[in-house]
């Protein structure tokens, strides 16, 4: 709209020179005999010109920066909600896994493990109980294959292979058995080492059903 208007504003001001110089025209047309040149010089009317062309140009610019200052905000608006976005995609993958294992434990399988011997199933040891949250669930979140198998079990309990869980799979054990499990993956069984301790009732001051209490 503001463009609209300074190109008005410009188409007014050409006319009114024109207007000028024809009148100085016709002026000089009725008096015969005078060399004198019109009132209105063709240097008057190139200023004119000149100046009328620079406004409509100024203000196309300041129409145009405009115009780039509202694209700048409309990118910039996209950017935020993409990262919105991406950001409440991330929360809500946690907050499904977490959900999952409300009833249970879960375990991760960090980004990167594979790689780095520094790190280890998060967390490498739990406690659960029986009837409360025995069910575990392991997701893997690194970019590489990993597996859960059982290395040592109390007795009267199966041993448990995941098979090769890849990046966003899960396994998930319901433990009935108690006693202590000791477990690691099979592709990296040097620092990926895992316990579950299984026990038939809560151990004193722990805390509230549904949660995963570290030994």
């Amino acid at each position: 709209m503001g463009m609209n208007a300074s190109r008005r504003y410009a188409i007014v001001a050409v006319a009114a020179v024109l207007m000028l110089l024809a009148l100085g025209v016709a002026i000089g047309l009725q008096t015969p005999g005078s060399n004198s040149s019109p009132s209105i010089s063709t240097t008057a009317l190139t200023s004119s010109l000149g100046t009328a062309t620079a406004s409509s140009s100024s203000s196309a610019g300041s129409a145009t920066s405009s115009s780039a200052t509202s694209i700048s905000a409309i990118v910039s608006s996209t950017s935020s909600v993409s990262s919105s976005t991406f950001s409440s995609s991330t929360s809500t993958e946690s907050s499904t896994f977490s959900s999952s294992s409300q009833n249970g434990a879960g375990i991760t399988i960090p980004y990167d493990v594979g790689g780095n011997e520094s790190l280890n199933f998060q967390p490498a040891s739990i406690t659960v109980v029986i009837g409360v949250n025995n069910t575990v669930t392991w997701i893997d979140l690194d970019s590489i294959q990993h597996t859960v198998v059982s290395t040592s079990i109390p007795a009267g309990a199966q041993k448990f292979d995941s098979g090769i869980l890849n990046q966003g799979q899960t396994f998930s054990l319901t433990f009935t058995v108690p006693g202590t499990y000791h477990y690691d993956c099979s592709i990296h069984p040097d620092w990926m080492k895992g316990t579950i301790l299984v026990l038939t009732s809560p151990p004193k001051g722990a805390p509230a059903a549904g949660l995963a209490w570290l030994t």
